[in-house]
């Protein structure tokens, strides 16, 4: 062996042994941080479409509300209906939603009647809808069929609280950021709305 083969000798076993362990701890985390990474950004994904909703609902329940906001029109009690549970055959989940109901109606009842034509009342409801199961807001404007509907995904539930004396109509949802069928973290938002007339 020559004087310089003998300082080039290979790695010993040892050595890329040593090497090997090294490269997996490397691996784990970069792995590791990379999930973390992952999370994070569902979550914020989450948290923004979860957001988006509860403001596009607002938007919803604000058109309707102010659309009658007149003084032709008198605001009905708040119509809450027991919970109802429906079984999603399809996905093998329950759907679990209590049905709430806010009405309007025409102060002109007496003289529409008289004229032969039928009050109706402006609903917004929130329920399930019986086709897809899953659940719903609509805002019904007419008798013809005219509303508007938004499908939920975080927001589980809306009670409608009308105070006459005050004109307010205060909208309390239930909602969490993950997915519909994690039922952790359920938080409440409150939204007020107050008649100009």
């Amino acid at each position: 062996m020559t004087k310089k083969n003998a300082h080039n000798k290979g790695y010993t076993l040892a050595e890329l042994m040593v090497t090997l362990a090294v490269m997996g701890i490397v691996l784990a985390l970069v792995a590791t941080f990379s999930a973390a990474a992952s999370g994070a950004t569902r979550d914020r994904t989450d948290d923004a479409a979860a957001i988006a909703e509860i403001e596009h609902v607002n938007e919803l329940i604000t058109e309707w509300f102010y659309t009658f906001d007149d003084t032709d029109y008198k605001f009905l009690d708040v119509k809450v209906e027991d919970e109802e549970y429906k079984y999603d055959y399809v996905n093998g989940t329950a759907v679990s939603v209590r049905p709430s109901e806010f009405t309007i109606q025409n102060k002109k009842f007496n003289e529409m009647i008289e004229g032969g034509v039928v009050p109706t009342n402006y609903q917004l409801i929130f329920n399930v809808d019986r086709d897809s199961l899953k659940k719903v807001i609509t805002a019904v404007y007419g008798s013809k069929g005219d509303n508007k509907s938004i499908t939920l995904k975080y927001i589980r539930s809306i009670e409608f609280d009308y105070e006459k004396d005050l004109g307010l109509l205060k909208c309390t949802y239930s909602y969490n950021y993950n997915d519909e069928k994690d039922f952790k973290d359920v938080k409440t938002y409150t939204f007020v709305l107050s008649r100009h007339t």
